[in-house]
């Protein structure tokens, strides 16, 4: 048997504890040695609530159709075959969805005769607030729609007011909206406009543009307010290719030749910023306005931040092509010496990083994002392998990771996982798509695959993602927790 000898052993001995101090100590340095470890490789994900307003589902598995099924073609569409009806689902009230119905020979992008001798009558009539969490219809409401063809719901407009909900429509080849309590669905009003809107560049929260004429490049547009859908508060002649920015109640707009705030409360029209600003090129973000101006019709290279008044808050001391988007915390634009995109502080004006992008153009921040990341990507419309994204940390610019291929082509984000939709299948769907590829948003690892049944099509109402298929509606829950996300205290 072999005994401890010298100094060291005889202290131990001596002192029992001493022994047991440097046990807990040894065990302590193990402890914090795993700790720093850990937090060496913890991903890192958003706390932020989620971009452009819905929550995402944060699906690390992939997702199965359990819990309900709904078949809403026998709501809205009675008496028409179930293959034929296309289902249209607007974001309305926080976690709920507005739903229409239309033929599949119209909205699909293709004819098929069976669908092609049901009158669209039998289809444009209701709508029905729908809870995709439980699969439940809140109500329903008969608008009234003449039934000729081309009559049709066209959107729900976003409103500050979250009582009410303004349904877009064309009946008849004229402009509807129709207000509807949103607890109810009960009809509110009802008013014919010369037109319809041209979509989300041309509204927000508080006030709509209406053109009359998608076709010719300047038409005669009115500006409307969700307060008075009676009469227009503003009547000018907009280009179509300069699409106006709004800042609260005020419409930033290119109106002959130079830039105007209109007052959306009482239709005033003032120059703004001195009428100098290249419209075309800006976005809004906030109630601030960033663009570049222009001067004898030849924009600047400087960009600059204005509030709604038109005052100047800051110049960025670079030349720039233009402002590509807006994040959380930057104004991302791009330089005519370089394919670089570059990060300015979005309250100073300074710069915070760049990147060189190569040939992707756009750059900006996933819808439910709940980060500060920025995505660049180069999307595909044929082969989606031809489609790369790039992640960058909004803070400091550094790379986060790149996805190609099947999980690039990202349109959406839950808290841990960012949802990429194949466009090459999905191109009759418009934002829906018969594929669906799950990536984590920490390190760009592929989750899970997802291929609609046959027949059906993936999409997200109000952040869930469903399964459609004939009419019928069924909810798409995780499996089970395969890639747990850490749990943030």
């Amino acid at each position: 048997m072999t005994t401890r000898s010298g100094p060291r052993a005889r202290l131990l001995r001596a002192h029992p504890a001493l022994r047991v101090a440097l046990a807990y100590l040894a065990g302590g340095l193990v402890a914090a040695l795993v700790v720093l470890v850990g937090v060496g490789f913890q991903p890192s994900y958003g706390r932020s609530s989620a971009w452009g307003g819905i929550a995402y589902d944060d699906l690390r598995r992939a997702p199965v159709a359990r819990g309900w099924t709904t078949d809403l073609a026998a709501v809205l569409a009675p008496g028409v075959p179930p293959s034929c009806v296309d289902l249209q689902a607007f974001p309305a009230t926080p976690g709920r969805v507005l739903v229409s119905s239309q033929s599949l020979a119209v909205s699909g992008g293709f004819t098929l005769s069976s669908c092609t001798a049901v009158p669209n009558s039998l289809y444009a009539h209701r709508v029905a607030l729908f809870d995709p969490t439980t699969g439940r219809v809140l109500w329903t409401r008969d608008l009234g729609l003449s039934g000729a063809p081309g009559s049709i719901v066209e959107d729900v407009l976003p409103t500050s007011d979250p009582s009410r909900l303004v349904v877009q429509m064309v009946d008849d080849d004229s402009g509807r909206f129709v207000t509807l309590d949103a607890e109810t669905g009960r009809t509110r009003s009802t008013a014919t406009v010369p037109g319809v809107a041209l979509g989300s560049n041309y509204q927000n929260e508080r006030l709509v543009v209406v053109n009359p004429n998608l076709d010719e490049g300047a038409t005669e547009s009115k500006l409307w307010s969700f307060d008075d859908l009676e009469t227009p508060v503003w009547t000018g002649t907009l280009s179509q290719s300069s699409p106006p920015q709004f800042l609260g109640d005020t419409m930033v707009a290119t109106v002959d030749g130079r830039s105007v705030a209109v007052d959306g409360r009482t239709g005033v029209e003032t120059p703004f910023a001195s009428g100098r600003v290249d419209v075309r090129t800006s976005m809004s973000e906030g109630g601030v306005l960033y663009g570049r101006e222009r001067s004898s019709g030849i924009p600047s290279t400087t960009v600059k931040a204005w509030d709604a008044r038109g005052r100047t808050l800051w110049t960025a001391p670079l030349p720039v092509d233009g402002v590509a988007g807006v994040s959380r915390t930057c104004v991302l634009v791009t330089t005519p010496a370089s394919p670089d995109l570059v990060c300015l502080d979005h309250r100073t004006g300074r710069e915070r990083w760049r990147q060189d992008l190569g040939t992707q153009p756009f750059a900006g921040m996933l819808p439910g994002a709940t980060s500060d990341d920025v995505v660049s990507a180069r999307l595909s419309t044929g082969d989606p392998a031809g489609a790369v994204t790039r992640v960058f940390d909004g803070d400091t610019g550094r790379q986060r990771f790149v996805v190609t291929g099947e999980g690039a082509q990202l349109a959406a984000a839950g808290r841990t996982v960012g949802y990429s939709l194949d466009t090459a299948a999905n191109a009759q769907f418009g934002s829906r798509s018969r594929r669906m590829a799950a990536v984590d948003l920490a390190s760009g690892r592929i989750l899970w695959t997802l291929h609609g049944p046959q027949g059906a099509v993936l999409d997200f109402w109000a952040g869930h993602l469903v399964s459609v298929r004939n009419g019928e509606v069924t909810g798409m829950h995780d499996a089970g927790n395969a890639h747990p996300a850490p749990v943030l205290e």
